[in-house]
């Protein structure tokens, strides 16, 4: 503490949405424990969304024609589907009608920017006596807007 007392750290965070809860329920419902392998919600998001973007493509899509159908998938002003079966059902059925939709995972509303990065929400933090105790959480519209006033 004597060096680091006055240290603030500043790292992403897990959201604190829905869609985030509702993940981490079904993985203790299937596995019997939290999830704690590094990466859990953000793999199983990557997958469905390749998976929903291949069905808007079609079958025998190419890496390219896959790709450029992510957006459909992930558009903030699409239809939110959540990450359970009748989500997935429902955004098949929007996909196949040629409807965008906003897909919403373990790791919130997952949008890509035009280099293809996501956002994330952050937290900062600070060594305490004890270890490290959270001052702030900074939601993913904040991160975002200022990502955005940098611009």
């Amino acid at each position: 503490m004597q060096y680091l007392g006055d240290f603030i750290g500043a790292d992403t965070s897990s959201p604190r949405t829905a869609s985030a809860s509702a993940f981490v329920e079904a993985y203790k419902a299937k596995f019997g424990g939290e999830p704690s392998g590094p990466g859990l919600p953000n793999s199983f998001d990557a997958a469905a969304i390749s998976l929903l973007a291949y069905h808007a493509a079609g079958n025998g899509a190419t890496g390219a024609e896959i790709a450029a159908k992510v957006p459909m998938v992930t558009d903030p002003a699409g239809e939110p589907v959540d990450a359970n079966v009748e989500g997935f059902k429902k955004a098949m059925a929007l996909l196949s009608e040629g409807k965008s939709v906003s897909f919403q995972g373990g790791t919130g509303a997952v949008t890509f920017d035009a280099n293809g990065d996501v956002s994330a929400p952050a937290v900062s933090w600070v060594f305490t006596e004890t270890g490290i105790d959270e001052r702030q959480y900074i939601p993913l519209e904040e991160v975002n807007a200022f990502i955005q006033s940098l611009n």
